[in-house]
């Protein structure tokens, strides 16, 4: 790797075909320029690069860096930020600005995106141009859309000329490569039938919105490797040795609704749903409706646990190819920045095709109309139009209360017409909070007393507590449980051979803090 040429490393680049084209042209130009004795005309020209973190910024700053050295160019290379404090704003390296050195410098302008065209930013351009005539100045900003990577553009290039590199989204293609390079450095490879279970483990890693590129996938190959070296055995990486194979469920997905406590309506609710979407799917005399969904009910109602269960009976159906599950806020689509909000939320859905997209709290995507900087609205743009175009191959389900969602539904036009399901997700009711609660208990060892003690207390809870808004419902029920084990815990550690059985005391010491005594006037609702 040391003896190969610069051009070579970067034709090696996984990705980047908007930077390989620009050092092509570079490679042609740089050895005439030395030749004719005028190499200082090769740094009038700058690049803006939009990267995401973890995409490979300093593997191409550093090959960029190579090229020149090839012609006998004696390139240094630096790396900064230019921070959003005013005080920090010429924090450049000591020496930066030598004269006769010649320089690549990358200076990350991401906090300055919305303010490139204030005279503020402007005057730090104009300090670069001034303390340095040999340097290339890459501005590096995350992957934006186009219009806002125009604007950048102009704004930069009031003071000095810029070329754009535009690194897009790693496709899947390239993650497997990636995968299969980092593995190879190792002394390791995959096996062709391993690649699907590598997808799940990267398809998790994205789940939550922070994926960053090759770092992210480096960092799954090398827990994978790892977990192959325990076990000892040969370097070629099988599905096995990434996940364990999972034995054939027993039922089918619906039926598991049976193991959770007051779903039966949900169930048949659901049950009706994808016996018509099924019923619909793959005939061409009928248009495939949107399969898009709303479920709206307070927190701790199992609107998660349903989702979940949804997709895995559309992908048993063979309406979705995949059937997994990607959970996401209605605040992790929203950027900083006009245009960032747009691309976060396409790669969302893009992760999320065959399977379905469950965003809690959607209703925080809205916000009144007359706000001109609602990123919000941004995100709902984007998402409306995913769901038209995926209509049949993912189930996007927005979930909430219910106030709160129709206030969406109402706010933002096409929306509701897009979502033709609605389920109702009740609280729960006393017997059903009891019934969770001894379900919890019964996964360890209790006191013959306790199943009282606790339906005592439920049913003594005040009616227009468990019907409230505020009420977390399941998660109530949890915290309380987790509690009565804390208790037995403590007790247990005092005295000498306790046992690890949850007692009606317990249950009766832990149901008397503040946050459990709504009668009391503390309602704090299991929070």
């Amino acid at each position: 790797m040391a003896d190969m040429k610069a051009t070579e490393k970067i034709e090696g680049l996984i990705g980047a075909e908007d930077f390989k084209l620009r050092c092509r042209e570079l490679s042609q130009v740089i050895p005439l320029a030395v030749e004719r004795g005028i190499p200082d005309t090769l740094f009038f020209r700058n690049y803006l690069f939009s990267i995401d973190r973890g995409c490979g910024l300093t593997t191409a700053i550093g090959t960029l860096a190579d090229l020149f050295r090839e012609s006998g160019l004696d390139v240094t290379v630096t790396e900064t930020t230019l921070a959003a404090d005013s005080a920090e704003r010429a924090a450049m390296p000591a020496g930066s600005f030598a004269p006769g050195k010649y320089k690549i410098t990358c200076v990350d302008i991401s906090e300055w995106m919305t303010e490139t065209s204030t005279p503020a930013f402007k005057n730090y351009l104009r300090l670069f141009r001034k303390s340095d005539d040999r340097t290339v100045y890459v501005f590096r900003i995350p992957a934006a859309d186009a219009a806002v990577i125009k604007k950048i553009h102009d704004d930069i290039e009031d003071v000095m000329y810029v070329e754009d590199v535009v690194f897009a989204p790693l496709s899947d293609d390239e993650i497997y490569r990636y995968a299969q390079k980092c593995a190879e450095k190792s002394g390791f490879s995959f096996d062709a039938r391993a690649l699907p279970r590598l997808r799940d483990e990267i398809a998790e890693e994205k789940r939550d919105g922070r994926f960053y590129g090759f770092d992210t996938v480096g960092k799954v190959v090398q827990k994978i490797i790892f977990n192959k070296m325990l076990r000892g055995a040969d370097t070629v990486i099988t599905a096995e040795d990434i996940s364990p194979r999972q034995s054939a469920p027993s039922r089918s997905a619906l039926d598991s609704f049976d193991d959770y406590v007051g779903m039966e309506r949900v169930k048949r609710r659901i049950t009706d749903i994808v016996e018509q979407i099924k019923f619909l799917h793959g005939r061409k005399d009928v248009a495939m409706p949107c399969i898009h969904m709303r479920f709206v009910g307070n927190p701790g109602t199992g609107k998660t646990t349903a989702a979940r269960i949804v997709g895995r009976a559309l992908a048993e159906a063979g309406v979705l190819r995949e059937g997994g599950f990607f959970e996401y806020s209605g605040r992790d689509f929203v950027g900083r920045y006009i245009g960032e909000t747009a691309k976060r939320t396409s790669e969302i859905c893009r992760a999320a095709y065959g399977s379905v997209l469950f965003i809690d709290e959607a209703y925080t995507l809205y916000t009144a109309e007359d706000d001109s900087r609602d990123f919000g609205r941004e995100a709902l743009s984007t998402l409306i139009s995913e769901m038209e175009n995926h209509r049949s191959d993912t189930v996007v389900i927005m979930a909430g209360y219910p106030d709160e969602m129709e206030t969406l539904m109402k706010g933002n036009k096409g929306l509701e017409g897009r979502m033709p399901y609605l389920i109702a997700f009740p609280n729960y009711t006393k017997d059903e909070l009891y019934r969770i609660f001894m379900k919890m208990a019964s996964s360890g060892e209790t006191s013959e007393d306790l199943d009282g003690a606790a339906r005592e207390y439920f049913e003594s809870l005040p009616d227009q507590f468990v019907t409230g808004k505020s009420f977390s419902n399941g998660r109530y029920v949890r915290n309380l449980f987790e509690r009565c084990q804390t208790v037995m815990i403590s007790r247990c550690m005092k005295s000498a051979g306790g046992r690890f059985v949850i007692t009606g005391e317990d249950f009766a010491a832990a149901s008397s803090e503040p946050e459990f005594t709504p009668a009391k006037g503390k309602n704090r609702a299991g929070f």
